[in-house]
């Protein structure tokens, strides 16, 4: 995650809507993403890999590289989001199937708005 670089805990907190004393889920991060969330002050990271367990998740990011991964990964992921919380679903640029347009209409198709 080269774009990662020049971000530092806070501004990756807030740009993806973490306060403090949030119940965050990563699924499939890379090991540096989750190494910067586990920096960040007064934010309680959970990571899962296979079943989620915590309940609600205020704030999830869902790393995929294929659409049949998002499909599969995403009722899982809405299921135990809070009502009022945060879903981020990153895909590596220029590989694999994911497009922005993909994760709108699955995201649509399960009742989900964008903010």
């Amino acid at each position: 995650m080269d774009a990662m670089a020049g971000t530092t805990e806070p501004q990756l907190s807030k740009k993806l809507g973490i306060r403090d004393g949030n119940n965050v889920v990563v699924f499939n991060a890379p090991q540096r993403f989750s190494r910067v969330l586990d920096r960040a002050e007064a934010v309680q990271v959970s990571r899962v890999s296979r079943h989620l367990r915590a309940l609600p998740v205020d704030v999830a990011v869902l790393f995929v590289d294929r659409v049949e991964d998002l499909e599969r990964r995403f009722p899982e992921v809405t299921a135990r989001l809070h009502p009022h919380g945060g879903l981020w679903v990153a895909w590596p640029r220029h590989r694999g199937d994911v497009t922005e347009v993909m994760v709108r209409r699955i995201a649509l198709a399960a009742g989900m708005v964008h903010t």
